[in-house]
């Protein structure tokens, strides 16, 4: 029996406050992916591998999720990338019990003058309530982004 692919399809589209080489380089440098990403401040990632080329892989880990022992763990493949403009990429839960929650990220870096419209579309999402807390994961850590952005 197959599966029927998924529909499920987030949308982000938030300006950050920074030019696109710096937030572009956000999501590629492991020093500064510390310092944002997570889905929030009591969740960041401990730990972060990045090899920033097409066909490199990434993976973060974070603060177990409800009180559990294991660490949060997304890994993937970089498929495009594309300086300061666009960004492709898979997630891949490797998280005991999230398991076969493959999806793909894409983000477009859009200069606005000064700042950076970044427009994330993230398909593949399994149901509503995975595009529920994918959400509000990829909420915290813009936030997190647009507070730490000016610094980089």
């Amino acid at each position: 029996m197959s599966e029927t692919p998924s529909t499920h399809t987030l949308h982000v589209d938030r300006t950050i406050k920074a030019p696109p080489e710096r937030v572009f380089n956000a999501w590629l440098d492991a020093d500064l992916a510390a310092r944002w990403f997570g889905p929030s401040d009591d969740h960041p990632c401990t730990e972060i591998e990045i090899d920033a080329r097409g066909g490199g892989r990434y993976r973060f880990a974070g603060a177990p999720e409800d009180g559990g022992d294991e660490p949060a763990v997304v890994a993937g493949e970089y498929l495009v990338i594309d300086r300061h403009t666009l960004l492709v990429y898979t997630w891949s839960w490797a998280t005991p019990g999230w398991s076969g929650r493959d999806s793909e990220v894409r983000i477009d870096f859009v200069p606005e003058g000064d700042a950076t419209r970044i427009k994330l579309t993230h398909s593949g999402l399994l149901d509503d309530e995975a595009l529920r807390a994918h959400r509000q994961g990829w909420d915290g850590a813009f936030d997190r982004l647009e507070r730490e952005a000016p610094d980089f």
